[in-house]
């Protein structure tokens, strides 16, 4: 490909990626004026879930692609909210701090996750089911040549 060629890809590509972040912003504000909740905030939660419940500051922040310094506050917020609690390991590395979810934080969460599908789903109806799947399929094919994953 020239490189003319290979500078509008980049251009379109920047688009999606300002399209993506502009719609990451719209549903962080909606759920959070649904649910008290940012997407930060879930998105730990979420992990911790994935994770059986119980997960380490140093596998969330390695999970979500964050410094195990911004996973730390995220997690103080959660603890302060009550949806969290930490706890040291009770055998081998006592240094590892553990996050594990409180009933009201898995509450949280469920609630978190029924005002996305709220907030989205419409969106979606709006879309034919073929349609939506296979451009689903194409932007996370390329999403993820282009990370490496």
């Amino acid at each position: 490909m020239n490189d003319n060629r290979h500078r509008q890809y980049v251009v379109r590509l920047l688009t999606v990626f300002d399209q993506a972040h502009q719609i990451h912003c719209l549903m962080s504000r909606r759920t959070q004026h649904i649910t008290g909740m940012t997407l930060e905030l879930s998105a730990v939660l979420c992990w911790i879930d994935r994770e059986n419940g119980e997960s380490t500051i140093y596998q969330l922040a390695a999970n979500l692609s964050r410094t195990s310094n911004t996973i730390t506050r995220v997690v103080d917020v959660l603890e302060r909210r009550g949806l969290v609690e930490r706890h040291r390991a009770q055998t081998g590395d006592r240094r590892l701090v553990y996050v594990t979810m409180t009933p009201e934080g898995e509450s949280t969460l469920r609630s978190f996750r029924e005002a996305t599908f709220v907030i989205i789903e419409p969106i979606l109806a709006s879309i034919g089911e073929y349609e939506l799947r296979r451009s689903l399929d194409q932007v996370i094919d390329t999403l993820s040549v282009i990370s490496g994953h």
